[in-house]
């Protein structure tokens, strides 16, 4: 029962790293309880993992992924 689907939009620089915090799109606000705390995790997890990263994508297609949605189920 405190199993969700969160789903967070990054937003990217030209070089693959992180422009601003993630942001939470689904659910649209922090569930209060055990649920609250599977989204904190996913906004930590992420935000930890792509400040120490830079994705390596085509930057002639930057347009095209210069905003993400990740689903962490």
């Amino acid at each position: 029962e405190d199993q969700i689907d969160v789903t967070i939009r990054l937003k990217l620089n030209a070089d693959g790293s992180l422009d601003g915090a993630p942001e939470l799109v689904d659910p649209s606000r922090r569930p209060v309880g055990r649920k609250g705390l599977v989204v904190d995790r996913a906004l930590t997890g992420a935000r930890k993992f792509f400040d120490q990263r830079r994705l390596k994508l085509p930057p002639e297609n930057y347009e095209d992924w210069k905003e993400i949605e990740i689903v962490f189920g």
